[in-house]
Formats: structure tokens, sequence, C-alpha cells
């Protein structure tokens, strides 16, 4: 193994979500995994779908990250 990274608070989003939460304030949660959880409901991804969840998580991270991606900030 290379490296390992924990990205927490997919699942919770995902629940969140199929409970009918229109919103999702996380205090404690990666940013990618906002978009990584939203992916998954609306897609209907499993929680061991890795491929999706791995271009979720970088869209993800480009998505909250997007003025470093740019150059600006």
């Amino acid at each position: 193994m290379i490296a390992a990274h924990a990205y927490t608070g997919a699942q919770e989003v995902v629940d969140l979500l199929q409970g009918g939460a229109q919103i999702v304030i996380g205090g404690r949660i990666c940013d990618a995994s906002l978009g990584v959880g939203a992916a998954r409901h609306a897609l209907g991804w499993a929680a061991d779908d890795w491929d999706n969840i791995a271009t979720a998580t970088l869209l993800g991270h480009l998505l909250t990250g997007g003025t470093g991606v740019r150059g600006c900030g």
C-alpha cells in the first residue's frame, strides 16, 4: 500500500437525502463527501462502487477547491 485516505461523511449524506432532507449541513465532514453523497443518492451507487466514488471524490474536490484549480485564492 502506498497511501490510504479517509473521506468521512458520504454515507450520512446519502442517509439524510434518502430521508427527505433538502439541505445537508455538516460540521465535521469531508468537503468532497457532500458531492459523493449527493451523487450516490441521485445515481443509486452502492457504497462499494469504488470507481464511481473515486470519480465523485475528484469532482467534489474540484468543486469545493475551484479557486485553487483556477490559480486564484
